[in-house]
């Protein structure tokens, strides 16, 4: 019959069948291979994607440490910086300025309405004169005590004192007091060195009062541990 294919078409038939489906399987397998390669295999980092990151890094620094919204400042009165370390879970926030404009200086920082009160804090310059001043003393009265604990303190000065219960109510007797919590200066008005620092004092076994760690212009879970952070936010309310 004339529509009959001959062996020899029936042949190259079966051959071209077999090499298309040859070539199929082969554009199969490339795809497979392709798909796994893009998986396993990280695309080179562009000049877009570094840009990307770096700003989905700042807005989850923004989130979490709000006051980096406002850093830094540098201006002819103070430095105001932060640095982070531990793998960006601690932020540390960097001050320098004379005795002059500490005060100038904590009041900016406080100033943009963010709680400080876990970050640390960092003040290069000017020294703070309350380390190594402590003298052990063994006075019960929280004012004495404190007064005794930093007499070599220059022009040392009580400013604002308050006594608290461990929920941070007030006590009207001190003997009842868990925390005593004091707002103090160091240095002269007169003198262009008038400078402000917070300390809490907790009693010993003893029934002395003791300054927790050394005063600092702001009190936060890095610079006075173990306080419960209502009392230290009350003392920087001072």
């Amino acid at each position: 019959m004339a529509g009959d294919a001959t062996p020899k078409q029936i042949e190259n038939r079966r051959t071209v069948l077999f090499w298309a489906l040859v070539i199929f399987l082969g554009l199969v397998i490339i795809a497979i291979i392709g798909g796994i390669i893009n998986t396993v295999v990280p695309k080179p980092r562009t000049a877009a994607d570094a840009a990307a990151e770096l700003v989905e890094q700042g807005n989850k620094e923004r989130e979490k440490y709000p006051i980096v919204e406002h850093l830094p400042i540098k201006n002819s009165l103070f430095t105001l910086g932060y640095q982070f370390s531990d793998a960006g879970k601690k932020l540390t926030l960097k001050v320098t300025t004379t005795e002059t404009y500490l005060d100038s200086a904590i009041n900016k920082l406080t100033s943009f309405g963010v709680d400080l009160i876990n970050y640390a804090l960092d003040i290069t310059s000017p020294a703070n004169p309350f380390l190594s001043a402590y003298i052990v003393n063994g006075e019960s009265d929280p004012t004495t005590a404190l007064r005794t604990a930093y007499s070599r303190v220059e022009s040392f000065q009580i400013v604002k004192i308050r006594a608290v219960s461990s929920s941070g109510e007030d006590v009207e007797d001190a003997k009842n007091a868990d925390y005593i919590l004091a707002r103090t200066t160091t240095g002269r008005e007169d003198h262009y060195n008038l400078q402000t620092y917070r300390v809490i004092l907790k009693k010993d076994e003893a029934s002395r009062w003791t300054p927790i760690s050394n005063p600092s212009p702001i009190l936060n879970i890095y610079n006075t541990p173990g306080v419960d952070i209502e009392i230290i936010r009350l003392a920087n309310q001072l």
